[in-house]
């Protein structure tokens, strides 16, 4: 069951990603792609378009919206079924990076992306051609819960440090590792806030994550091969009229459960889809 459930996730992610990349294709700004991203997959939690109330009179993004709608409500179905055993979907997840990590020739980095969400994670993949997208579920949709989650027996008995399980996470994958935390001391600065337009919280995340793409594109360019790996994403929660703030939490429909996995290889762009993962037997 673990088994049906990894796959479906890995599958209905590399469908997602594949309408993402047909529905931005049309936009020649970069910062305008990102913004369409945030409100189409935000608006599968909150059931509002936070800075772009026409944008489901595009055509070019009806298609978009519903694929990433219907994700989201299986996704959370899926954690509502299977809470109880998210730990071994997660580590069939990583296992399957693991695997095709073993084809890739080249220096090898984890780059762990604290806070980085779902919509982060499909637009550097849109704009760095990931070879491999997925994601992980985090029951608690912090880090906490997380530490736990791929394998890490050792430290059940102690409290680890972040650290540490990044650094065991790279060494599972003969990589080296970083810990990128600008989305997180966002979304944190964010939530001590009495509340901000949801427009500054678009400004602040496409800027981190233009830091984070231009470190990626000097790594792609000297031949790295990366994983990029979250703990949770963030939610985006109303305050007063207008005014939200952000956080990660658990609730039973929220992005903070959500934690993206990717691969970029600067030697093969073609993404890896669930039906390829599957035949490895991932």
């Amino acid at each position: 069951m673990h088994y049906d459930v990894s796959a479906w996730i890995t599958n209905a992610v590399y469908e997602l990603y594949m309408q993402a990349l047909q529905s931005l294709r049309h936009i020649n700004e970069h910062r305008r792609a990102y913004e369409v991203v945030f409100n189409i997959v935000h608006y599968g939690v909150v059931r509002a378009f936070l800075t772009d109330p026409e944008l489901s009179r595009d055509a070019r993004f009806i298609k978009f919206l519903g694929v990433a709608d219907n994700f989201l409500k299986k996704i959370f179905e899926i954690y509502d079924k299977y809470r109880a055993n998210v730990s071994n979907i997660a580590r069939n997840v990583f296992d399957g990076v693991l695997h095709l990590l073993k084809h890739i020739k080249g220096f090898r980095l984890v780059v762990f992306c604290d806070s980085m969400s779902l919509v982060e994670a499909l637009y550097i993949a849109y704009k760095m051609r990931a070879g491999f997208i997925n994601v992980v579920i985090n029951p608690g949709g912090v880090t906490e819960t997380y530490k736990f989650l791929l394998g890490a027996e050792e430290y059940m008995a102690r409290q680890p440090r972040l650290e540490e399980i990044v650094s065991a996470i790279a060494r599972r994958a003969g990589a080296s590792h970083v810990i990128f935390r600008d989305y997180d001391e966002a979304v944190h600065m964010f939530e001590s806030s009495e509340g901000v337009e949801p427009q500054l919280i678009v400004d602040e995340m496409y800027s981190a994550t233009l830091r984070l793409e231009a470190a990626l594109s000097r790594l792609k360019r000297e031949g790295a091969t990366v994983v990029l790996l979250s703990d949770h994403g963030y939610d985006i929660v109303p305050l007063t009229p207008g005014k939200f703030k952000t956080l990660h939490r658990w609730s039973p429909r929220s992005l903070s459960v959500i934690a993206p996995v990717l691969i970029i290889d600067p030697h093969n762009s073609n993404l890896v889809s669930g039906c390829q993962v599957a035949s490895l037997g991932v």
